[in-house]
């Protein structure tokens, strides 16, 4: 039996599907999903970070154990990229009434999702601009309500670089604070940091050195190397963060070890403790 052109596209297309399956939104359906700890939140599905917690009723299971480990009632906790805000949520469960949240979202559809989830809350303060090693006005990469979870200051963080290629970008100017300028400006003090930038980790950290010197808190990093430009290996990241006398750990399956400096990196999340404590 011949097959036409027509035919053959089709069949053409169904293989590239069975072969890497692919969403078939055209767009992002609001809902409201449970989290491990009895909140509830909105998420847009089919967005990466949306669809872990809606079918795993959490997202990054180390990363969470870490947060339920080191935080602890009335405590102050920085949250550095809270996207829809599973982790400023996870926060202010945690230090409850007597703790703050501090959350840095850059994206206004972001934030506006993160303001609704958080509404009412009056442990958590919401800043509408993200996290540098100065206090600026930045150029800023917003990939969309479908692919939020990358918005960045730099091209997406992704394996494959073709899949980036497709990726459609808003630049958007947004503003930035730097840590050391917001406390000094607040008088708020972090006892945990947690830094999920995108990239950005390496000029958050240099505008976080006055805080680290002198009010010591514990803080993580995503690392991660994927060749994207202007952004450092992960390993360089480290040894800067080691350099202000801190002890680098890693958490798997709940466990919390000790982390030496590695050549390369996966993505993983490192958490950092002052060496004198």
């Amino acid at each position: 039996m011949e097959t036409i052109p027509e035919k053959l596209e089709l069949q053409q297309a169904l293989q590239a599907t069975v072969n890497k399956p692919a969403w078939g939104f055209r767009n992002t359906v609001k809902a409201e999903v449970r989290t491990f700890w009895g909140d509830y939140m909105n998420v847009t599905i089919p967005e990466s970070v949306s669809l872990d917690i809606a079918f795993k009723q959490y997202y990054d299971k180390d990363l969470s154990y870490l947060l339920t480990e080191c935080l602890d009632r009335d405590m102050v906790f920085f949250d550095v990229g809270a996207h829809y805000g599973y982790f400023t949520l996870l926060g202010a469960h945690i230090v409850g009434p007597g703790g703050q949240v501090h959350s840095f979202e850059p994206s206004k559809e972001t934030f506006d999702l993160l303001a609704e989830n958080t509404r009412g809350r009056q442990n958590i303060m919401l800043n509408n601009r993200a996290v540098y090693s100065t206090t600026t006005e930045l150029s800023f990469r917003n990939f969309g309500a479908l692919r939020s979870a990358f918005n960045s200051l730099y091209s997406p963080r992704v394996t494959d670089q073709d899949e980036a290629k497709t990726f459609e970008v808003d630049i958007q100017t947004i503003p930035a604070v730097s840590v050391d300028d917001y406390v000094e400006a607040t008088g708020v003090i972090p006892n945990f940091v947690k830094v999920d930038a995108e990239s950005a980790e390496f000029s958050i950290m240099q505008g976080m050195r006055k805080t680290l010197a002198k009010h010591r808190p514990l803080f993580t990093l995503e690392v991660g190397d994927l060749p994207i430009e202007g952004v450092p290996p992960s390993r360089e990241l480290v040894k800067f963060a080691l350099g202000f006398g801190y002890r680098a750990f890693a958490s798997t399956m709940g466990a919390i070890v000790p982390h030496s400096v590695q050549a390369t990196y996966g993505l993983d999340n490192l958490l950092f403790v002052p060496a004198k404590m």
